[in-house]
């Protein structure tokens, strides 16, 4: 159930029913660091994967990474009771009995939290509030680990799936749906943010919905310019 992308770098694919007939792939993110393992926008975790995430290491971390993806989050605190759970302030409103051990926030991205966990840059996306997105950019591997920044879907179940897809703009290609567009309230903040991720010399994003985007630096630099070329033209 374990997809090795790279050393200490692992993902798990499923899918999700977001409405009748629309089934969306989605993806938990995991990165084994010095102290254990965290796990990146949970999704649901059976024995079978438990026991490949324990040959791992111990799973110290658990990531909710926006205010949308946290389902699962109090499922997998109550199977990692010793973990730590970081998330956005905002999802204790909607998940009153979710426990979050670490609130993010803005001021922990950058100089001030870098490097987080001795692994990697915390990144946030700033001018989208009701998101409230918080990306990792993992150091060792040159990789940047989004979640709702943009989606990547090619192959996917659902009658509807295709139509709704094209209806957000985001249908076979690197793109930010009309969704995420209609959540952006500052553009210009929202700039700042992705022309800071622009800055970094990545050679993978991991979406949480879709396709990895892989390849030379300069290659996985602008594939990510056009997928934002939304905000970055606030």
């Amino acid at each position: 159930m374990l997809r090795a992308i790279d050393e200490n770098l692992w993902c798990v694919d499923s899918s999700v029913r977001v409405a009748p007939g629309v089934r969306f792939p989605a993806r938990m993110t995991v990165v084994r660091h010095a102290e254990g393992v965290l796990l990146l926008s949970p999704l649901p975790i059976d024995d079978a994967l438990a026991a490949e995430l324990d040959a791992l290491g111990e799973v110290t971390d658990l990531f909710a990474p926006n205010l949308f993806h946290h389902f699962w989050l109090g499922d997998a605190s109550e199977r990692y009771p010793s973990a730590t759970v970081h998330a956005p302030p905002g999802l204790r409103a909607k998940q009153p009995g979710v426990r979050i051990d670490e609130a993010l926030s803005p001021a922990r991205c950058g100089a001030e939290g870098a490097p987080w966990l001795g692994v990697f840059d915390l990144h946030h996306l700033d001018g989208a509030s009701d998101l409230d997105e918080y990306m990792l950019f993992h150091r060792p591997t040159q990789t940047l680990i989004a979640t709702d920044l943009l989606f990547n879907m090619r192959e996917v179940e659902g009658a509807l799936t295709g139509l709704v897809l094209r209806m957000a703009g985001a249908w076979k290609r690197p793109a930010q749906s009309r969704l995420i567009r209609s959540m952006t309230d500052d553009r210009g903040a929202a700039r700042a943010s992705v022309e800071a991720l622009l800055d970094l010399d990545m050679q993978r994003v991991i979406v949480a919905h879709g396709e990895l985007l892989e390849g030379a630096p300069g290659e996985v630099r602008e594939t990510l310019r056009g997928a934002l070329s939304w905000m970055l033209a606030a």
